[in-house]
């Protein structure tokens, strides 16, 4: 998508250490997989600065705020004289929105997974084992020579200790991520890669066990992956919930595989469904992921006013807006228009966060109307940031989230339609606002309607395992 596109080419483009690297990928989008929309690392403010800002991040309690954090103060909107837009400030301090307030203490290590989950891998080594272990996933472990197939296995051995190390970790009561909303889009999450890896190891795990019909393995693999994907999700940060939505679709993706292995048993299923339901019981609320966004916009408009337009840019954006505009009397507009701007911008965030309440088929029709109005005064000067940069990334955001949510539904309706666990397919797709159809052929259970390309042509198959004859099924919710 154009969206992706954009934000990889501003990370190869604009990457600084310490800088996260999510949009690298090969051939242009393996690694992510799906989108991973918003503003990937889009920071050219005074490169010490973000250099600065970014190795300063990563600790506990920053000793002292680099200049990029200073931002995250809203000093410029804090001395405007635009009556609506304090009154919209002081409303969103109210709800503990701004860069200040989402920039949370971490809580002690011994309690905290995410102090664990972000240094599991030696920091230097990480962006190519990252790359090792995608060339190793894009080939089925049965096609592999058999030197080959020792080295696969030979490097997921080499992981025992990260591994033994994660699963520890997701134990811990708490897993709060150090992230510095103060720095906006040039905060440090760096970290994000010891993520991905350790969900793609798992992914290795499990097609190596799948292969070897270590089943159990396989299934202990997939479950950690997707509680991986689960903390990864559950903050504000955006560009951590749509990372988590593209690694679990990968992991959703591995367990066709698993269930179509004919030595699959009716617990194995349930495990997986077990662990699904887990992850639906405290699946995040999107509107906590549009505060977060908010607050990343609102540093956005803090480099505007001081004149560093090009910082909140990409490179495609700045050549879409080369064609309207002189970039030099553009960045001198949008300093001027900063209040306007920014109040446009937080009032229809507000909207956004309001219908990101509701289930995505019942916000679909607004967020259309929304989207309709923002490219109507996209070529507005008052409202040039807010309707050409920030405002039209919600969009695809907001899909992605709601077909996460779909696929992760799907899949546990499949599962538990194949186990026999409940008696009655009338589960609602949050995406389309219709009930899945569940249909059995050949012995195997058929999930469809899901609104995704996820399955084969739309569809999950798994095949039955009902419980053994004169047990009673358990009654389940999904």
């Amino acid at each position: 998508m154009e969206c992706q596109d954009l934000r990889q080419e501003a990370t190869r483009q604009r990457r600084c250490d310490g800088w996260w690297k999510s949009a690298r990928t090969s051939q242009g989008g393996e690694r992510l997989g799906r989108v991973i929309p918003w503003r990937l690392a889009i920071f050219g403010l005074c490169l010490s600065l973000v250099v600065a800002g970014c190795r300063q991040a990563s600790q506990p309690v920053a000793p002292s705020p680099s200049p990029l954090e200073e931002l995250g103060r809203l000093p410029g909107l804090r001395r405007s004289t635009h009556p609506q837009l304090s009154e919209e400030l002081a409303r969103i301090e109210e709800e503990g929105g701004t860069p200040e307030q989402l920039t949370v203490p971490l809580p002690p290590r011994e309690d905290n997974a995410a102090s664990a989950l972000v240094a599991l891998f030696p920091k230097e080594r990480v962006e190519f084992l990252v790359a090792q272990t995608s060339d190793w996933l894009r080939v089925a472990p049965d096609r592999l020579q058999k030197e080959e197939l020792q080295a696969a296995k030979s490097l997921l051995q080499s992981f025992q200790t990260q591994r033994a190390t994660c699963r520890a970790a997701l134990l811990r009561p708490k897993c709060v991520f150090p992230i510095r909303f103060t720095a906006g889009f040039g905060a440090d999450l760096s970290f994000v890669d010891q993520c991905v890896l350790a969900v793609q190891i798992e992914h290795l795990a499990a097609a190596l066990a799948i292969s070897e019909g270590n089943l159990d393995a396989a299934v202990d693999a997939l479950n950690v992956a997707l509680r991986l994907c689960g903390v990864l999700s559950r903050t504000k940060h955006p560009l951590l919930r749509w990372q988590a939505a593209s690694l679990r679709r990968q992991t959703l993706d591995c367990l066709p595989t698993l269930v179509s292995h004919p030595e699959i048993t009716r617990d194995a299923l349930g495990q997986i469904a077990d662990t699904l339901q887990k992850e639906l019981a405290i699946w995040p609320s999107d509107a906590e992921t549009w505060i977060g966004a908010r607050a990343l916009g609102m540093h956005a408009y803090e480099l505007v006013r001081i004149g560093r337009l090009y910082d909140v840019l990409t490179e495609r954006e700045i050549k879409q807006l080369r064609q309207s505009y002189d970039l030099e009397e553009l960045v001198r507009t949008t300093q001027e228009h900063a209040d306007q701007d920014e109040f446009y911008y937080l009032t229809q965030m507000r909207e956004i966060i309001k219908h990101s309440q509701k289930p995505y088929c019942e916000r679909a029709g607004e967020l259309e109307k929304l989207q309709a109005a923002w490219e109507h005064k996209s070529h507005d000067d008052e409202t040039v940031v807010a309707c050409r940069v920030l405002l039209p990334e919600v969009p695809t955001g907001q899909k992605t989230q709601a077909e996460d949510l779909a696929n992760v539904c799907a899949w546990l309706v499949a599962l538990r339609a194949a186990r026999e666990d409940i008696q009655s397919w009338d589960t609602v797709n949050p995406l389309t606002g219709r009930p899945f159809i569940v249909e059995v052929q050949d012995d195997t259970v058929y999930v469809s309607g899901i609104g995704t390309d996820i399955g084969l042509h739309g569809a999950i198959g798994v095949p039955r395992r009902p419980p053994p004859k004169g047990s009673q099924p358990k009654r389940e919710q999904t």
